[in-house]
């Protein structure tokens, strides 16, 4: 369902797949996040373009479970799909609120 809301836009579908690199859109997720949510911030944390990952934290977000999967497994990967034009994408929930830690850590990876 996370996936398939990023396909509903048209604009940010074109400007996703056109006019920005991952590499880009790493770097705009903390604008991003700030105008489409009010709850929690994102921090872009490490891109590794030769490796082909990415590291955000996802900090002041202890909502419910089912909302990571929704935006982890869904949103971030259906963004990525479009930024790193690959269909290849894996999300990992590294460090999660819910279990202790003091925010959520995403570990993006792409083939």
């Amino acid at each position: 369902m996370g996936e398939a809301a990023t396909k509903y836009g048209f604009l940010v579908r074109v400007v996703l797949k056109y006019f920005l690199s991952i590499k880009q859109a790493w770097q705009m997720c903390s604008l991003a996040w700030k105008k489409y949510y009010q709850v929690g911030r994102v921090e872009p944390i490490e891109f590794n373009e030769k490796e082909k990952y990415i590291i955000l934290h996802h900090k002041d977000f202890k909502i419910h479970p089912i909302l990571c999967t929704y935006l982890y497994w869904g949103i971030f990967v259906g963004f990525g799909r479009f930024t790193a034009k690959t269909k290849k994408i894996t999300v990992e929930e590294s460090k999660r609120m819910f279990k202790g830690d003091p925010y959520h850590e995403i570990v993006m990876r792409w083939e």
